[in-house]
């Protein structure tokens, strides 16, 4: 199967990418705009081939063979979502805004990459005719609720970052009954494991600081810039 991954620079991207490869028959591509992962950390992962966005002519060349393409780009160019989605049967939609604080700090730049950057994809996969989209949603759409957190609960954010995640599901809903999609959201929380020890998310600083011997500190709430591990 063809599958085109959004943000496989990154922590999660990387890891699907290994197993997709282990588990063998898989042909994949990837765009990312390296804010966050790297072609370094991509390199960690595989053996790919970079291609030239301004030259989709070039896309495919080898493909089976290099097994992992990458093309540079953002997922707010909806015209580059187009392209990179011919052919492909699955698109897993990684890239966007992570995190609590930066959607306080800029609630329209988190609303444009996780609400129009998932619309770019969904409406590219529509055009393509790709069989699965999977998409990277969070815990933070539920809000603040006694655990245990279930899927079945009412969808309350008190974050930004929360309320677009919400609405990227809410679009996913949207394709399956309107246009046949089959679409799945999936609500990461703190994910953490190899090659994760760059991010700040809590799990992570926490790890870092046990591993140096540091005393953990926490600050903030989830409802205003989030927990943090100083």
């Amino acid at each position: 199967m063809n599958w085109l991954i959004t943000g496989g620079c990154g922590f999660i991207g990387l890891g699907l990418i290994k197993d997709l490869l282990a588990s063998g028959g898989a042909t994949i591509r990837t765009v990312d705009n390296f804010l966050v992962g790297t072609r370094e950390d991509l390199a960690k992962a595989c053996v790919f081939t970079e291609r030239d966005p301004a030259k989709p002519e070039t896309w495919g060349t080898d493909f089976a063979k290099d097994r992992v393409e990458l093309i540079p780009g953002d997922i707010l160019d909806d015209a580059l979502a187009r392209k990179l989605a011919e052919g492909m049967d699955v698109i897993v939609h990684l890239a966007g805004n992570t995190g609590v604080a930066p959607s306080v700090e800029d609630p329209r730049a988190d609303c444009m990459n996780n609400v129009i950057g998932i619309l770019n994809y969904l409406e590219a996969a529509r055009h393509a005719g790709c069989k699965r989209f999977v998409f990277a949603s969070s815990g933070a759409t539920v809000g603040e609720c006694e655990p245990p957190l279930h899927e079945e609960m009412p969808a309350h954010p008190v974050s930004p970052y929360g309320a677009s995640k919400l609405a990227g599901e809410a679009y996913c809903s949207a394709y399956k009954r309107s246009f046949g999609m089959d679409t799945v959201a999936l609500r990461f929380s703190n994910v953490y494991g190899p090659l994760s020890s760059h991010k700040n998310s809590l799990v992570a600083r926490c790890i870092r600081r046990v591993m140096g011997d540091c005393p953990l500190r926490f600050t903030g709430t989830a409802a205003t810039h989030g927990i943090f591990c100083t």
